[in-house]
């Protein structure tokens, strides 16, 4: 089915921001949904582009700083906590470069297909990349706390442990409930005519 079909196929859906306008337009003009989608996956490959040079930074900072330097100064605690933060750097690193060179490979005029199915890993909540983030956050985790030894201040060192912990475990799953509830309401509306079109695609 191509694109002119589903155009007319649609042309009585109506876009939640344009109630004139169907999911596809019609065959005389330019999709406006699909355009917004071109757009966004333009800005998104310019943002995981910056992500992978940031974190690439990062993790060949951080090997320096704390696994090469000769300084005797550095605890064995200190550059523990350094190749932590290196390790946790460098998976963010691969997982911005993978996710900018599938966006890049993603042909919006050869295959609408491929396009639609790169688009839908960006409006999706979850997938199986984001496994990799479970390591990422203990890596960050264990690298913080052990940072963090000698500052606990009249805590016993148990006692500073566990606070943090749960700290830091609290501070993640209040970031995953805000992720969660701005996916649901800005990013899930795009990602259900995603899934609708791709349906029509398989007839």
């Amino acid at each position: 089915m191509n694109f002119e079909q589903l155009s007319e196929k649609y042309s009585e859906l109506k876009s939640p921001e344009e109630m004139t306008t169907g999911i596809l337009g019609n065959k005389n003009q330019e999709s406006p949904f699909l355009n917004m989608l071109h757009t966004n996956e333009a800005e998104a490959k310019r943002k995981y582009r910056r992500m992978y040079i940031l974190y690439a930074i990062g993790a060949v900072a951080y090997f320096f700083i704390f696994i090469l330097n000769p300084d005797k100064g550095l605890s064995p605690a200190e550059r523990i906590a350094g190749t932590s933060f290196v390790f946790a750097f460098a998976i963010l690193a691969v997982l911005s470069l993978k996710r900018f060179s599938e966006i890049n490979r993603a042909s919006f005029l050869d295959s609408p297909k491929q396009f639609l199915r790169n688009a839908r890993k960006s409006y999706s909540f979850w997938n199986k990349q984001q496994l990799w983030l479970l390591p990422v956050l203990l890596f960050v985790n264990a690298g913080a706390t052990l940072s963090l030894l000698d500052n606990f201040g009249n805590l016993n060192l148990l006692t500073g442990i566990l606070l943090f912990q749960i700290a830091f475990w609290c501070l993640m799953g209040f970031g995953f409930f805000m992720g969660k509830k701005t996916w649901t309401k800005k990013k899930k509306p795009t990602l259900q005519k995603i899934e609708t079109l791709l349906l029509d695609f398989e007839q």
